[in-house]
């Protein structure tokens, strides 16, 4: 489990890194965080005005030398929304279900998003399955000033009714940067301030400092401060202090190494302060693509006189820059390969047509045999005007279980295996920019 949180953590590292970050302490609520981080959106998740968005995520952990399912989750979208908001780094879904892996899939959570009249996230609401019904968990609703968000609710459920939690305050200055976010927690029918981050930015709006305050029992006290360093614009040094209740003391440095010709961050190094002097605490080395995506990224740890190998990460990606699959492997002394709990994540994509004006024609064909199949389908499609396309294969709940992306063609045949589909019926789509065809597919053992 430590390694899956570390695989998402380090999902953002390239483009989290490309501007300052902020500290925020654990206590944080996540919806804020996601607010806070400003993420620019890296090569996996370009997907700004490309027609390819993500439908499905699943998890599959290494075991005894294979990979085994873990979880898995759907997206399902309204209207023609589909693209990535590189703000709250995530996809504007409508309804995310998510299953667990115990055999079979089961469901187990679901978060549902609701928009304004601007297609700017309104609510979020989470549910859990309790094995026959959907149960409330947690809703955050976000007001706007614009373009910015000036406003985020907290509220749980209780069992009968929704709760005060959690809220949270942003003032922004002239150039949409927020300079002061204030956090509040419900406290015995009440609202309390327990965080405050107040930020200050350079011409060029980016992060100078970020100084936070947390209410310790006695109101408000300064707790961490974290000052940054820029080079053409470039963040590459980032000192973290903590207050000591006199003054600052250094805790973690951070230094990003960038490729002098692509641009694209190489190296970035830990440092942790011992008192009176920096000692090195880690290290990553990212490589990647003439595209920027970022291909593998070795997390290395200082054993007091060398950097040793720990594991990294490995990432593919389709025709649109997104990324599709991302696994750990583990350094085992001599090369990297998977051991048992390494996680492997897989992202489905399909086309849609991302532009109202564009009118459905009938530009393409379809055709699957044998039928019914058995171990293997053949797929054969013709195209008027070669596109690029997408195609997925789901069951009859809609649960995709098959994804993938291809180049234009004029002509187009695939034979899959289907070994591992059950005897039973399934839906093949396919979508090429503003068509969208599909078949029904009978597979019989």
């Amino acid at each position: 489990m430590r390694k899956i949180l570390i695989l998402l953590a380090f999902t953002a590292l390239s483009a989290s890194v490309a501007q300052a970050k902020f500290h925020l302490t654990p206590k944080s609520h996540p919806f804020t965080k996601a607010i806070l981080k400003h993420v620019i959106s890296n090569a996996a998740n370009k997907s700004t005005g490309v027609p390819s968005r993500l439908v499905a995520k699943s998890t599959f952990t290494y075991f005894n030398s294979a990979y085994k399912p873990f979880d898995s989750g759907r997206l399902s979208y309204g209207g023609m929304r589909g693209e990535y908001d590189a703000f709250m780094d995530d996809w504007n879904y409508d309804l995310q279900t998510k299953y667990d892996y115990t055999g079979t899939y089961t469901p187990a959570g679901r978060i549902t998003k609701t928009y304004n009249g601007a297609n700017q996230i309104q609510t979020i609401l989470t549910e859990s399955y309790n094995g026959s019904t959907w149960e409330n968990n947690e809703r955050a609703s976000i007001t706007y000033s614009g373009s910015d968000v000036s406003g985020l609710l907290d509220e749980t459920w209780n069992g009968t009714a929704w709760e005060n939690s959690y809220k949270t305050s942003f003032v922004y200055d002239a150039n949409h940067n927020p300079l002061v976010v204030t956090e509040e927690a419900w406290v015995s029918n009440a609202w309390a301030i327990v965080y405050r981050t107040t930020n200050t930015y350079n011409a060029g709006n980016n992060l100078l400092t970020s100084t936070e305050e947390e209410d310790k029992g006695t109101g408000l006290d300064l707790s961490y401060r974290t000052t940054n360093t820029y080079t053409a614009n470039k963040l590459t040094s980032e000192l973290e202090e903590v207050w000591n209740g006199s003054g600052w003391d250094n805790e973690f440095r951070y230094t990003s190494t960038y490729n002098s010709s692509s641009g694209d961050l190489t190296e970035y190094l830990t440092e942790q302060w011992n008192g009176s002097a920096w000692e090195n605490d880690s290290k990553q080395l990212s490589t990647f693509d003439a595209n920027h995506n970022q291909l593998t990224n070795v997390f290395m740890s200082w054993n007091g006189t060398a950097f040793e190998n720990e594991f990294r990460n490995v990432m593919t990606y389709n025709g649109w820059n997104q990324e599709l699959t991302r696994a750990i492997e583990s350094w085992n002394g001599s090369a990297f390969a998977p051991k048992n709990s390494d996680p492997l994540v897989r992202n489905y994509y399909e086309m849609f047509n991302n532009d109202v004006k564009k009118t459905t024609v009938q530009n393409a064909s379809l055709k699957t045999y044998p039928v019914p199949a058995g171990n293997e389908l053949n797929i054969e499609m013709s195209f008027k005007q070669p596109a690029v396309f997408g195609v997925t294969i789901s069951d009859m709940t809609g649960k995709i279980l098959a994804a993938w992306t291809e180049q234009p063609a004029a002509q187009y045949r695939k034979t899959i295996n289907a070994a591992n589909l059950l005897s039973g019926s399934y839906i093949l789509r396919v979508s090429a920019g503003a068509e969208q065809l599909q078949q029904k597919l009978n597979i019989v053992k």
